[in-house]
């Protein structure tokens, strides 16, 4: 199983191999509400577009039907800490099959046109429950960014986020950033 997932994230980091340490060649910050097209197109946030400056990206399932955008070396980064995960022995075998088949079979590349927009995949579509002319919001996550239903997201502010029983109060203040 172990030689399985390195062929697979071997050839995922063969192209550009990135340190764990490696500093952030993007930050994103800031969010910003946005429609899907008729063609299931998205057009990047201006906050978002200039951090990108043309570097692939992939997207990807994430929680609470969220989808994560990741530049490619960041995501081919994430995989191999997951691999190194899985490989380390302290996940039983069920969790590592489901694992690997959530990460690494749920990325996909994703083109950007001329115009700065790039398709979601009907796929991702469905899994985020989103339809042609939903409203979006897209909101920086540090190393990547979020692409969220504006209900859901809307909801979820409301909540406070609730679903880790920690306020974001409490969150800066356990890191000492405010």
């Amino acid at each position: 199983m172990a030689d399985e997932w390195n062929e697979t994230t071997d050839a995922l980091t063969a192209q550009n191999d990135v340190p764990a340490e490696a500093p952030l060649k993007n930050l994103f910050c800031g969010a910003g509400y946005h429609s899907i097209d008729d063609k299931n197109r998205v057009k990047f946030p201006s906050e978002i577009r200039s951090q990108l400056a043309r570097t692939p990206f992939r997207l990807a399932k994430g929680t609470n039907r969220v989808v994560y955008v990741y530049p490619e070396d960041t995501a081919r980064a994430k995989l191999k800490e997951v691999g190194k995960l899985l490989e380390s022995g302290s996940l039983d075998l069920r969790t590592v099959k489901k694992l690997r088949k959530y990460v690494a079979s749920f990325t996909t590349p994703v083109e950007v046109d001329a115009q700065e927009r790039f398709i979601l995949p009907q796929w991702i579509m469905d899994w985020a429950n989103l339809s042609k002319k939903d409203q979006i919001v897209t909101i920086g996550f540090i190393d990547h960014f979020e692409i969220w239903k504006a209900e859901d997201y809307k909801a979820y502010e409301e909540d406070d986020g609730d679903d880790d029983d920690i306020s974001y109060e409490e969150a800066l203040a356990s890191i000492k950033v405010y």
